[in-house]
C-alpha cells in the first residue's frame, strides 16, 4: 500500500558529517524512506 511509504529529509536536523565544506554538504544531502507498520495511516 503506497500510503504506508514516505520520504523524509533529515540533512539539517540529523547531519551525518559535521564540517563546513562541499564534501560534508553532499553527505548530508540525503533522504530516507520510512515504512509505516499500520495500514491506512
Amino acid at each position: 500500500d503506497a500510503r504506508r511509504i514516505r520520504t523524509v529529509s533529515y540533512g539539517k536536523e540529523r547531519p551525518v558529517a559535521v564540517c563546513n565544506d562541499i564534501s560534508c554538504w553532499s553527505q548530508n544531502r540525503r533522504a530516507q524512506t520510512v515504512l509505516n507498520n499500520r495500514r491506512g495511516a
